[in-house]
């Protein structure tokens, strides 16, 4: 027999060999001088289990509490809490019911060790740490639970881990991993981390790898995720909230994080820095506040230094910082040479307040440092900063790009909506920017020297001033409609007939409130008494023609504005709502036959939900 068939053979065997001998380990506090082979002898620790332990065991853990530290998971076993005591299958354990605590408080090292195998339905509470030399220090790290260099496959899934005393300075996390192929975690919190002794949630070191699903890292005296470079990260369904630093922190790693919420954070939703890439969908980033001095840059969420992500469908909102120095971005701050795009995004109701400076901008967004950002079909509405309300472009060689977008009701206390800045590039296509509340002399689009802004197949109205330009700065503009006109081939200055165009009163504090709109042009055909100039007045070429008709109204010609031309079939969600209304004969619902079947019926609202937009 060949040598290699050999070898292969004799793997078989030893495989084999340990799943036929793999066996339960049973673990009661209450029990003393077992063996582990029984419950009536099982181990009185889970620390003596997991020594007797090999490949393929499980050790089944009855409720308790288990003061214990230094429990080490080396090999491929896995250890359960959550049984009751009498229990002959796994499946009849309820690890909720039957709460099992590995208690570490006031103990050393971490309460698990682990290089591979599975810890599953525990509380783990304090644990102090296990020194270990990383980046040239040596320090102690992994509160709860170390899963150490170089380890393989390791599970951690319907815990809770709380009040871990690691006692490091700088990385004291409660879970740290290092080198790690592959890291799971699910269904588990980990929180309650709380100074001098605790710094955050989790860490995760150099050239490791997590899986992370339906987990919360929140109430942290440090950021909830520390992820270091060369990490190839996969969340999902995961909340981040009441952190301070910030919900997570990612650095110069590759990402895909989906349906997760970053919220309440005492200070940002999300960094992504020093090279970060990957996507980000359907993701929520809500109601961080920055109160700590951890810098002035994007209270939601800051991307920085050469990072490139795509955000798909993620809401930005109610983000705000309240110092009085500069700040910039309060929903979303891109910097340092960076490449983003944002597609189907809403970004509402964030605040740089109490700032009185010129330098306090960008309350949507604020784009910088030879950065190139995409804003496709977004919205961006209801934000405020002292200058440049909805959105900030500054810095040589920064380059952005508003396609298919709506940008209402934002709100500059002293001047301008948007800005772009000296030797930066800002173009808007196929886009509304509809009652945006300035005063009577405050500037929509302000172009500043040596700046230069494109805009086409839009509209602009009742913004006050529409466009200021600066000395050598240039603005182009074409098939657009603004209010007071502009020269340019197809421009217009009729009233574009938006169906409700969103309004903002202020109440007698001052403060403003404001009722969202339905942005959609009027037509006989959606039973107003006429159209909107705006339908088939766009750019006449038929590379800009409308790809969807409806939200495209007339002919296959370009519409003014985001529910016109080539990108305009990502808008049909909008539609939904007022389909449903028209169905039920509810106000407003107007027939818009999504599918061209000639009838509006449920069809029509699945084939509004169904269509994905491609990526850019």
């Amino acid at each position: 027999m060949p040598e290699k068939s050999i070898v292969l053979l004799i793997g078989v065997l030893l495989v084999c060999t340990a799943l036929a001998s793999a066996n339960i380990i049973y673990v009661d506090h209450e029990k003393y001088g077992g063996d582990g082979s029984s419950w009536a002898k099982a181990f009185r620790t889970v620390k003596q289990a997991a020594l007797t332990a090999q490949i393929g065991d499980e050790v089944w853990v009855k409720t308790g509490t288990y003061a214990e530290a230094g429990i080490e998971i080396t090999k491929d076993f896995a250890i359960y809490g959550g049984f009751s005591g009498t229990e002959t299958s796994l499946d009849r354990r309820d690890h909720v019911l039957n709460v099992t605590v590995l208690d570490g408080r006031g103990l050393s090292p971490s309460v698990v060790i682990m290089t591979t195998g599975r810890l599953d339905g525990f509380t783990i509470l304090g644990g102090k740490g296990t020194n270990r030399t990383y980046k040239d220090v040596y320090r102690p790290f992994g509160g709860a639970v170390l899963v150490d260099f170089n380890a393989v496959d390791v599970i951690i899934t319907n815990c809770i881990i709380r009040e871990s005393e690691c006692g490091s300075p700088e990385t004291g996390l409660a879970v740290a991993a290092f080198h790690t192929n592959t890291l799971y975690i699910e269904n588990c919190r980990i929180e309650e981390v709380r100074r001098p002794a605790g710094e955050g949630g989790l860490l995760l070191g150099t050239n490791s790898r997590l899986v992370m699903r339906n987990t919360t890292i929140s109430n942290n005296d440090g950021p909830g995720l520390y992820c270091e470079e060369n990490n190839n990260v996969l969340i999902e369904d995961c909340n981040f909230s009441k952190n301070e630093y910030a919900g997570a922190w990612m650095l110069g790693s590759n990402m895909d994080i989906r349906r997760c919420r970053f919220s309440e954070n005492n200070a940002r939703g999300l960094e992504l820095l020093s090279g970060c890439s990957g996507l980000m969908t359907s993701c929520e980033i809500s109601s961080n506040t920055m109160d700590v001095a951890i810098g002035v840059y994007g209270a939601g969420l800051l991307i920085h230094h050469e990072s490139e992500v795509t955000l798909y469908d993620c809401t930005i909102s109610n983000n705000r910082r309240n110092q009085t120095d500069a700040a910039a971005g309060g929903g979303v701050c891109i910097s340092g040479k960076s490449r983003v795009s944002l597609l189907k995004c809403k970004i509402s109701n964030n605040q740089l307040i109490y700032g009185d400076s010129i330098r306090c901008v960008g309350g949507g967004a604020h784009i910088s440092g030879g950065s190139k950002v995409n804003f496709i079909n977004c919205q961006i509405m209801r934000n405020r900063s002292y200058f440049r309300a909805a959105l900030s472009v500054e810095g040589p060689d920064t380059t952005v790009l508003i396609h298919g977008c709506i940008l209402s009701g934002n709100v500059p206390d002293s001047t301008s909506c948007i800005t772009s800045d000296i030797d930066s590039d800002l173009l808007i296509v196929n886009t509304l920017s509809i009652n945006n509340i300035t005063l009577p002399d405050i500037t929509k689009i302000s172009v500043p020297p040596q700046a230069n802004v494109n805009i086409s197949n839009s509209i602009l109205w009742n913004n006050g001033r529409e466009i200021t330009l600066g000395n050598d700065a240039t603005a182009t503009v074409d098939h657009t409609c603004i209010t007071d006109g502009w020269e340019g081939e197809g421009n217009i200055s009729a009233d574009p007939m938006v169906i409700d165009p969103g309004s903002m009163v202020q109440n007698p504090d001052g403060s403003w409130a404001w009722t969202e709109g339905f942005y959609m042009l009027q037509s006989k055909a959606l039973g107003f008494p006429g159209d909107s100039p705006c339908i088939d007045a766009g750019n006449p070429d038929p590379k800009y023609n409308d790809a969807a008709r409806p939200p495209g109204q007339g002919t296959e010609r370009c519409d003014m504005g985001p529910f016109g031309g080539p990108q305009n079939a990502a808008w049909k969600f909008y539609m939904v709502e007022p389909i449903i209304n028209h169905i039920l004969g509810r106000h407003p619902g107007y027939p818009l036959d999504a599918n061209n079947d000639g009838r509006v019926d449920v069809s029509d609202i699945i084939d509004c939900l169904s269509y994905v937009p491609p990526l850019p």
